[in-house]
């Protein structure tokens, strides 16, 4: 529950912020959201079997390979946003068209149906 008590308000107050600017409601329940995640943290450390155990973000390997595990995602995302802002504003093409054609380049070759392939097979 704690944990909840972190995550959300701190999600709606940073909306809220972006959304309609500096207010006193979005900008408290940013700040309590902080604090339950500063508590949500002290309690975790403090736990012998904790939920999260932040210990692990002190081993190298784990954070080396957490990092390249976030950064080959964003990665990922961003082609895939690239390649669709491409197919839409330079060749032209429809919303729902660039998102079939990246499926299509994206999935794998046994999923893929062959244009000779078709529902009327005996």
């Amino acid at each position: 529950m704690l944990c909840l008590a972190a995550i959300l308000p701190f999600v709606y107050g940073l909306k809220e912020l972006v959304r309609s600017g500096w207010q006193w409601w979005p900008a408290v329940a940013l700040v309590s959201g902080i604090t339950a995640g500063v508590v949500f943290v002290r309690r975790q450390r403090n736990l012998e079997t904790p939920l999260l155990d932040l210990r692990r973000f002190g081993n190298r390997t784990f954070r080396s390979a957490l990092t390249l595990m976030f950064v080959t995602a964003v990665v990922g995302a961003g082609t895939l946003l690239l390649v669709t802002s491409y197919l839409q504003n330079v060749t032209g093409l429809s919303r729902g068209c660039p998102g079939r054609s990246c499926r299509a380049a994206f999935s794998p070759p046994s999923s893929r149906r062959s244009a000779t392939s078709s529902s009327t097979s005996p």
